[in-house]
């Protein structure tokens, strides 16, 4: 006859020291490293992208506020940028050409502009071209209607002219004042005459 089986205790075997613990699959942890791996590429970058920004946004120095205690900032407009203003092969924009009486010794001479710059526009039928207040040339418009386009501050215009001898009175006949250049135009004795119809903006 068999003995009794005790009662609350399982039938067969059972495990000596408690529950068995079971090893993690080798491919879990890979996975595990991967993703842990890929997460630190993920804030490396987004790091590295925070620093270029702050970088980049740094702000640049107004143009013509001054770079330092009393001294002025460079002119935002350079001479590179002023475009030509072609008398033969003597670009009337470039430093001494437009001294005073410098363009004296251009008089009655044919000149092309290309990709000028506008300084100011301070008469109806006249302008300023050229790198900044110091560096810059008087074109006077003449003849009949043009084609329409109006001088604005800033635009970069292509023409064909003749510079011509300011006559007496010359700056105040046209309609520039003391304070947009009276006396430099008057200094320079010269101008640029353009019929309306060859000056066209640049392209």
């Amino acid at each position: 006859m068999s003995s009794p089986v005790p009662s609350g205790r399982p039938v067969g075997a059972t495990s000596v020291g408690g529950p068995i613990h079971r090893r993690r699959p080798l491919w879990l942890l890979l996975l595990l490293l991967l993703l842990a791996a890929l997460v630190a590429a993920a804030i490396a970058y987004l790091v590295g992208r925070d620093d270029a920004t702050d970088g980049a946004a740094a702000p640049a120095s107004p143009a013509g506020t001054a770079a330092g205690a009393g001294v002025p900032a460079a002119s935002s407009t350079s001479p590179a940028s002023a475009g030509s203003l072609l008398a033969g092969t003597t670009d009337l924009l470039a430093g001494p050409a437009i001294s005073a009486d410098g363009l004296s010794g251009y008089s009655r001479r044919p000149v092309t502009a290309t990709d000028v710059a506008v300084q100011s526009v301070p008469a109806d039928e006249g302008f300023w071209v050229g790198s900044s207040v110091a560096d810059r040339v008087w074109v006077q418009l003449i003849g009949g209607a043009g084609s329409g386009y109006r001088v604005r501050v800033g635009d970069r215009v292509d023409f064909a002219g003749v510079v011509a001898a300011n006559a007496d009175g010359f700056a105040g006949s046209v309609g520039v004042t003391a304070s947009e250049g009276a006396d430099q135009l008057t200094a320079q004795s010269q101008h640029v005459q353009v019929e309306k119809s060859a000056l066209r903006l640049h392209q």
